[in-house]
Order: structure tokens, then sequence, then C-alpha cells
């Protein structure tokens, strides 16, 4: 689901945000692919400025999408009570320990820091998921879930849109 059609594209005085949609998880498995079915419904609605892509895990390969955008939103399923928790990732947290498969959005952060200089605006939409099944699709629960976090993305989206 990779869109490029007008990412870093130069912006017209009309339009001039630049948001990044990165809808993490694997489809196989149930709730897990609660991000990439958010990413996708925000996909279909078109919006100009907002560019999607889908991802199987966050790894540091990502950052080069990330610094072409004034503002992230990582969607990704969570293992919690809310069923949508929607927040700025305070780039004064400890970036914590690195893996070679998975890397985080402080670490993506930090990294942006270092080694080009630049301060990234990265929110995080985590979606609670009930389901994770391998082979499953997403639960009842987990698509309510998922649908409330599009609503919630599109809400900030369009409360962003004079900025």
């Amino acid at each position: 689901m990779k869109d490029r059609r007008r990412f870093g594209a130069r912006r017209s005085m009309q339009n001039s945000r630049n948001i990044l949609i990165v809808g993490v998880g694997n489809t196989l498995m149930g709730d897990d692919g609660i991000g990439a079915y958010v990413a996708s419904q925000i996909d279909t609605q078109q919006l100009p400025g907002v560019h999607v892509i889908h991802v199987q895990q966050m790894t540091s390969d990502l950052l080069d999408e990330m610094l072409k955008a004034d503002q992230t939103i990582i969607v990704d399923a969570a293992v919690g009570a809310d069923p949508v928790q929607f927040y700025k990732v305070d780039e004064t947290a400890p970036a914590g320990a690195s893996y070679s498969h998975y890397t985080s959005a402080i670490q993506l952060l930090k990294m942006a820091e270092l080694v080009y200089e630049r301060s990234l605006s990265v929110y995080i939409c985590a979606v609670s998921a009930w389901d994770l099944t391998l082979g499953g699709a997403l639960s009842q629960r987990g698509k309510k879930n998922a649908d409330q976090a599009v609503s919630t993305i599109l809400g900030w989206i369009n409360g962003h849109e004079h900025q």
C-alpha cells in the first residue's frame, strides 16, 4: 500500500499540510492488522497533503519517509484498556533498547536529531486489539476501535487544516 504519488511534491499555497500516516501491523494476524486497516480507510479519503503507507513493523528505513513529512501519525494495534489513544511522542523520553527488526518511534526521533539534525513531529494512535489469531480477520471489537481511530485521526487532520 505504499503511496508515493504526491509525497514530497511541491505544496500549493492553498494546501500547506504534509502529513504521513503509517499503518503498522501484520494483516495475517487478526487485530494486529488494525494499523493497516486504519491507514487504508484514511487513504480512500484521498485527502490533499496526506500520504499513507503500510509497514509490517517499524524499522529505521521508515525515517526516510518521516523526514519528508511535517507531521507523522503512527497507527498500531495495542493491548490496553482504552479503545483509542492518540498522543504526541515526547521527544525527551529515553530511546530505549534497539533491535535489528524493530525500532520505536522515540528511537526514530532520536536518529533524526543525531543524524539529520532535524526535529520530527510524531503522533501515536494506539488502537486496542482483541484477537491476534493467525489467519483471522479483524475482530468485531477491533474493527469498532479501528473505525473510532479513523474518526480520531480525520478529526485531528481537519483541525490542523488551517495551521
